[in-house]
């Protein structure tokens, strides 16, 4: 490890940390920042999960970036913890995981250089969705039915702007409805 540190020309300190327990620690660091929201972190930690599958037994200043791609090519080609080949898509969203996770790495001084940098990130292969405009907007909360908890937080989020986690987390019962 300390020859790899020494040849990106910047000494780092030694650490005993493996994938597995970094890729905690990190979960563990956003969570306690509150960024960028709960349910966010639980998802990239799903990501970094799906991704230790192959790296958690490494130390993190040894894996290189023919690691990373190994682990991609492991995890498209069905070993994955559902057993499915992954799509493209959700390789992207596993490689960017592991890019912000190495980054902070790097800025803590754990590692020399993030090795996603040097790996071929996996190109998203599902059609971006559009948003929908503003009639479409209006006319599916127009058919929503208030009465319904589900349609309401369907509502909700259409007028505001509020992410599904927020909505989710509403006390609906101590809602004024008469107070709009």
């Amino acid at each position: 490890a300390w020859a790899a540190d020494l040849d990106e020309g910047r000494a780092v300190r030694p650490a005993s940390w493996t994938f597995k327990s970094y890729r905690e620690h990190y979960r563990d660091t956003q969570l306690a920042l509150g960024y960028p929201d709960a349910e966010t972190v639980k998802k990239k930690a799903r990501f970094l999960k799906s991704a230790g599958r192959h790296l958690d037994g490494i130390q993190i200043q040894d894996i290189t970036p023919a690691d990373v791609e190994s682990c991609l090519a492991k995890l498209r080609a069905g070993d994955s913890p559902s057993g499915k080949c992954l799509s493209g898509t959700t390789l992207n969203c596993i490689s960017k995981a592991m890019n912000a996770m190495f980054n902070h790495a790097e800025e803590c001084g754990i590692i020399a250089a993030n090795p996603c940098r040097k790996a071929d990130r996996p190109q998203c292969d599902t059609e971006e969705r559009s948003a929908l405009t503003l009639v479409q907007v209006s006319e599916l909360v127009a058919k929503m039915d208030p009465a319904d908890r589900f349609q309401r937080g369907v509502v909700v989020m259409a007028e505001t702007g509020a992410r599904q986690c927020a909505v989710r987390l509403c006390n609906w019962s101590e809602r004024n409805e008469t107070a709009g």
